[in-house]
C-alpha cells in the first residue's frame, strides 16, 4: 500500500479545525488567533479512520507572524527588498508524540512539501524552537538561511517569549528535497543522494540577513 492511501494532508475546518488549534495549543504551547487562521491554509495530516496526527499552517500573504517576532528591523528591510508577493510562511507544525515515526515524518513531509510546490510562492519561511533538537535536524536536511536567531517578541497567542530560528528556503531546495524523499520511499540506493543534497546546497537564498 502506498503511503499517501494511509495519511493524506486535508484542509481543516469545522470541528477539526477546532481540534487541531486545540491539539497545537497542547504540543506547541501557542494558540493561533483567529484573524491569523482566517488568511492561511490550516492543513492536517489524518490517517485512514480521520484522525488528526499532525498539521500545519501556510500564510501565503504577509503580514507573517515569524518577522513580526523579531526584536529587529532589519529583516523586515530585507523581506521588503527581496517582493514579499514572492513569500510564504509556514507555522504552527507538528506530529503527534505517541504516533511520530520515521514512517510518519517522511509522510508528512513529502505532502506538505507537495502542497507548497503548488502555490507559485518562491520563498518559504518557517520557524522552530532552538530548544526543539528534532526540528532543528530536519531543518538542517533543507539547508536553510537563517534570517534571525535568538529571544522572540511575544506574540498573540503566545505563554511567553522564546528562542527561536526564523529562517527561509526558496522553491528550488524545496523541489529538490521533495526528489531526495521520492528516492527513498521508493528505496533507491543511497550513492544517488549525495548529488541531490549538494544540489540543496547550491539552491539556497542568496543575501539573506543573519542577527544574532
Amino acid at each position: 500500500m502506498n503511503f499517501h492511501d494511509v495519511h493524506q494532508l486535508v484542509p481543516a475546518k469545522g470541528e477539526k479545525l477546532t481540534q487541531f488549534i486545540d491539539e497545537t495549543e497542547l504540543v506547541l504551547g501557542i494558540r493561533f488567533p483567529t484573524d491569523y487562521l482566517n488568511r492561511a491554509s490550516v492543513l492536517t495530516l489524518v490517517d485512514q479512520r480521520q484522525v488528526i496526527c499532525g498539521g500545519a499552517i501556510v500564510v501565503l500573504e504577509p503580514p507573517f507572524r515569524s518577522i513580526r517576532s523579531i526584536p529587529t528591523s532589519n529583516e523586515v528591510d530585507y523581506l521588503s527588498m527581496a517582493g514579499q508577493e514572492d513569500w510564504a510562511e509556514i507555522n504552527g507544525v507538528w506530529l503527534h508524540t505517541e504516533k511520530k515515526s520515521p514512517y510518519l515524518s517522511f509522510t508528512f513531509w513529502s505532502h506538505l512539501i507537495s502542497h507548497l510546490l503548488r502555490t507559485s510562492k518562491q520563498q518559504f519561511i518557517f520557524t522552530f524552537d532552538n530548544s526543539n533538537n528534532r526540528m532543528g535536524q530536519v531543518a538542517n536536511v533543507f539547508q536553510p538561511e537563517v534570517l534571525y536567531s535568538g529571544r522572540t517578541i511575544k506574540l498573540e497567542g503566545m505563554k511567553t517569549d522564546s528562542d527561536e530560528t526564523i529562517a527561509a528556503v526558496n522553491r528550488e531546495v524545496l523541489s529538490t528535497a521533495q526528489e531526495l524523499l521520492e528516492r527513498r520511499g521508493i528505496g533507491e540506493a543511497k550513492p544517488q543522494e549525495e548529488e541531490i543534497i549538494q544540489r540543496i546546497k547550491t539552491h539556497r537564498i542568496k543575501g539573506a540577513v543573519n542577527s544574532h
